[in-house]
């Protein structure tokens, strides 16, 4: 099935949905198991949500200074990390760490 008729069946799949029609939308998904499981990747997708976190909140996530955090990023530093999340450049001058990350490395930290 060609992509765009999948977002033109998923477009209409929505319309069922928030007109509270579901007879129609479980018709359809029933019939083309292709586009119900395409249906169920799309509505995960929505509900997952990247956030990046900026250095005050990763400060706040895991306790450490802000001082700490940059030891934990430089190889050179006697507190170097290599599990510690990179950060990535979301603007100019601005970085940012994906909060995924920050809680994986923190879930980590107390399974060791």
């Amino acid at each position: 099935m060609h992509l765009s008729a999948v977002k033109h069946k998923m477009r209409a799949c929505d319309r069922f949905l928030h007109a509270g029609a579901n007879a129609p939308h479980t018709y359809i998904c029933q019939t083309n198991p292709t586009f119900r499981q395409v249906w169920r990747d799309e509505m995960a997708d929505r509900n997952r949500v990247l956030k990046v976190l900026r250095i005050r909140q990763v400060q706040e996530r895991t306790g450490l200074s802000r001082s700490t955090i940059y030891d934990r990023l430089n190889p050179r530093s006697p507190r170097y990390d290599c599990t510690f999340p990179k950060p990535m450049k979301i603007g100019l001058s601005a970085i940012g760490w994906l909060e995924s990350s920050i809680n994986e490395w923190i879930e980590s930290c107390f399974a060791a």
